[in-house]
This record gives C-alpha cells, sequence and structure tokens, in this order.
C-alpha cells in the first residue's frame, strides 16, 4: 500500500520539459565549446614559443615520421623521453596532416591549436560530468569556471606535456 501512495504521488516529467531540458544542455554545451576554444585561440601566439615546445614538436614529428616509415626501432623513438609520448603523437600527426611534417613557425601554431582543442575538451567532459551528477546549471559553471582558470588556461595554450 505504501509503495502505491508514493508512485500516485510521483507525476511523470512530461515530453515537452525533457526534450527542453536536452536541448538547453545541448545549447549550453556548444556555448561551452565556442567560448572555451575562442579565449584559448584568440591570443594562441602572443606569448612566444617556450623553451620546451621544440622538443615536442621535434619529438612528434619524428615519432609520427619513423611510424610512416615503418621504422620500429627502439632507438628511433628516444626523443624526449622523460615524457608520455601520447600527447607528442598528437602533435605530430597534426602537423603531419596541417603542415607536411615541416618544422617550422607554423607547427607551432597548430601544435597549440591542438594543445587548445584538448583543452576544450576537457572543458566539455567537465560539463557532460556535472550534468551527470548534478545537474545542467552544475555542468556549466563547473566548466565556465575551468575554462577561464588561469593556470589551465596557460597550459592549453603552448605545446607541452600539460595539454
Amino acid at each position: 500500500m505504501a509503495t502505491a501512495t508514493i508512485q500516485a504521488s510521483v507525476k511523470p516529467e512530461s515530453l515537452a520539459s525533457r526534450l527542453y531540458a536536452r536541448r538547453l544542455a545541448i545549447a549550453l554545451l556548444l556555448a561551452i565549446l565556442v567560448f572555451s576554444f575562442a579565449v584559448r585561440y584568440v591570443n594562441l601566439m602572443d606569448m612566444g614559443i617556450t623553451w620546451d615546445e621544440p622538443f615536442y614538436e621535434h619529438a612528434g614529428i619524428t615519432y609520427v615520421d619513423n611510424i610512416l616509415h615503418l621504422n620500429f626501432d627502439s632507438g628511433a623513438y628516444r626523443e624526449n623521453m622523460e615524457q608520455p609520448p601520447v600527447v607528442k603523437y598528437l602533435y605530430g600527426m597534426a602537423i603531419w596532416a596541417f603542415n607536411g611534417g615541416s618544422d617550422n613557425y607554423r607547427a607551432f601554431v597548430v601544435d597549440r591549436t591542438v594543445s587548445a582543442t584538448l583543452g576544450t575538451a576537457t572543458c566539455a567532459l567537465v560539463f557532460l560530468l556535472g550534468c551527470e551528477l548534478i545537474d545542467v546549471r552544475t555542468g556549466f559553471i563547473s566548466a565556465l569556471i575551468l575554462s577561464l582558470i588561469p593556470d589551465f588556461m596557460a597550459h592549453t595554450q603552448i605545446a607541452g606535456g600539460g595539454a
């Protein structure tokens, strides 16, 4: 009897309210993506090239070049071994895709764009986690705060291991 009383008092959400909530979440996710990428990309190259960016760039180009030439010798992957290689592979693939594998100033722009994109994806992930765990408002505010944290913004504007 008690369960019947509880179930009768709970009204199911209407289809229109669920559709509105989903559309709102999608609109806020798109807003976070655009805002987060824009604040990183606007002054992407203003900082100048940091001391370790050429190491990441060159290691990424070398790693992808080794794969393209089927060179799987262990000595071919010894560049910049103090950091995990995943982000260097991403930088190298982006340089090969958008800069023809050339090691020049444009390669730094490509690498920093990859870093800004990864930072934007992180903000989107925080939004989705906040929506799932708490609610849409919390997800939006937490993603907005993350996208504006100076340390996070700085690390996602340079081509380094912090991306």
